[in-house]
């Protein structure tokens, strides 16, 4: 049986607390809007006074922007954690969309508040945030560019292209459908209407 020390006990308090202010932040952040969550509220909802909120966080903005920076950071690992250059185009594109949704729909609160509310963000936070997007927007590019040199996708502008996929997936997460529909449907319904609107008549 393994003996806790005294030191590892605070730690781990201290973890649990802090996760319990970043859920109700999220929540709260979420329903409410940033804006009009104060740290008097955020310390009640989170049971605590709102002094004691700076033991956990240095202030609600950064807070705001480790919840955004943290879905931000791992959406672009689930969709870069695969080398998308060794399937053909149709399949990297479905894997693509495929691996943003299944990440992005269980985290839908998440989603939202990234969408929703980094505008609220300090410009150096809003920088690192449009940095990770970008990555996200890059790799689908890579994706459909190499379907466009390939022969297998038909696309006038590539950057309206790359725009109207991503309007589709982040609207698929934030809108009614994803509460009346399961992840996998989901996921197949963009795959089919997105690789239609790209690929060439017999490929």
């Amino acid at each position: 049986m393994m003996t806790m020390t005294p030191s590892t006990d605070v730690s781990n308090s201290s973890a649990s607390k802090l996760d319990a202010i970043r859920s109700v932040a999220l929540h709260m952040f979420v329903n409410e809007g940033y804006q009009a969550v104060s740290l008097r509220q955020l310390a009640m909802h989170a049971g605590m006074q709102a002094g004691s909120l700076y033991h956990y966080i240095e202030s609600k903005q950064c807070l705001l922007f480790e919840l955004i920076e943290e879905h931000e950071y791992h959406l672009l690992h689930c969709v870069s954690k695969t080398p998308l250059a060794r399937f053909d185009p149709r399949s990297a594109l479905g894997h693509y969309l495929g691996a943003y949704l299944r990440f992005a729909l269980p985290r839908r609160q998440w989603h939202i508040l990234s969408t929703r509310e980094s505008y609220c963000l300090e410009t150096a936070q809003r920088a690192k945030i449009e940095g990770l997007r970008a990555k996200q927007e890059q790799l689908l590019k890579d994706v459909i560019s190499l379907g466009i040199v390939g022969g297998r996708f038909q696309v006038d502008d590539l950057n309206i292209a790359v725009a109207a996929v991503r309007a589709m997936l982040n609207g698929t997460v934030l809108g009614p459908l994803s509460n009346n529909l399961s992840t996998e449907v989901l996921i197949k319904g963009v795959q089919r209407m997105v690789l239609r609107s790209l690929v060439i008549d017999g490929n």
